[in-house]
């Protein structure tokens, strides 16, 4: 048997479900982004990657040294050069 349900409350689900979704995080588009940020345009490949994922994904430096099949020392140096470009480019 199929539960009974007003509008009302299917409006209620709906509503709860919409605002769920409003705090799920959302994929940046990394390109439109990139072409709109001058320090990124300043950076090479590695420091976009590593600074693009611990700043805007979250990642941690570990998971970055799986990913990228390196060690933490190396993504803490590439780290530290983009935070470098940054501060010289302000």
């Amino acid at each position: 048997m199929v539960p009974f349900t007003t509008f009302s409350e299917k409006t209620a689900i709906g509503f709860n479900n919409d605002a769920k979704n409003d705090y799920l995080p959302k994929e940046i588009d990394l390109v439109t982004y990139n072409n709109r940020n001058k320090f990124l345009k300043l950076m090479g490949h590695e420091q976009k990657e590593v600074f693009c994922g611990i700043y805007h994904y979250g990642k941690t430096i570990d998971q970055l040294a799986i990913e990228l099949n390196t060690n933490e020392a190396s993504i803490r140096k590439i780290l530290k050069e983009a935070f470098t470009i940054i501060k010289n480019a302000s």
